[in-house]
């Protein structure tokens, strides 16, 4: 699945014509995005070019991984705030299907679980995609994807890939999406990722 957001630009806040022709030349000049910074930050929206892909993409307060880590315990897992993210009958309805007894509470959570749970709810992909989905950015493009817009995929390559990602149409998009969380007071800031 695919959507596209674009941005709602006006006279109401950061996002003005005039910014957009600021952050136009500043990409030109510096090869880069114009990014303001929040008045605070709680969280970092990460963007990166990974191989392969001709539009940056965002990660939420993490790394840009594809895969999933090692599973946690299912007690380390069900204490967590992810647990948070189902129901009870959910949870109980995936530990019947596998057969789970309590004395299996210190071992590796079920790995297809796990990865299914990364790619949509904690890994940093996830993050965004669902973080960013939730925000009025502007109008639904639908299948046209005409000036600098958000796009989110669901999936990946393949039929068994049920990843969660948000990637910016291009270098524009990301001083546009910074600023439109300013104009929101979300403490996000928007920064490249850095490989250490």
């Amino acid at each position: 699945m695919l959507s596209r957001r674009g941005f709602l630009i006006g006279t109401g806040g950061l996002l003005t014509m005039a910014f957009v022709s600021d952050a136009r030349a500043f990409i030109r000049r510096k090869e880069a995005p114009l990014l303001a910074l929040p008045s605070r930050t709680a969280h970092t929206l990460y963007w990166d070019w990974p191989d392969g892909l001709d539009q940056p993409q965002l990660f939420l307060d993490g790394e840009p991984e594809v895969l999933a880590p090692t599973p946690p315990t299912w007690r380390v897992f069900l204490k967590s705030l992810d647990a948070r993210d189902y129901r009870a009958s959910e949870i109980k309805q995936r530990l019947q299907v596998i057969g789970f007894e309590p004395s299996q509470l210190d071992e590796e959570m079920d790995e297809s679980w796990w990865e299914m749970h990364y790619d949509r709810i904690s890994g940093p992909s996830a993050k965004a995609y669902r973080l960013l989905e939730n925000i009025d950015l502007g109008p639904d493009l639908g299948r046209r994807g005409d000036g600098p817009h958000l796009q989110f995929r669901e999936g990946g390559g393949n039929q068994f890939d049920y990843s969660l990602h948000a990637h910016a149409s291009d270098m524009l998009a990301l001083p546009l999406l910074q600023a439109r969380l300013i104009d929101l007071h979300l403490p996000i800031k928007i920064e490249e990722w850095k490989y250490r």
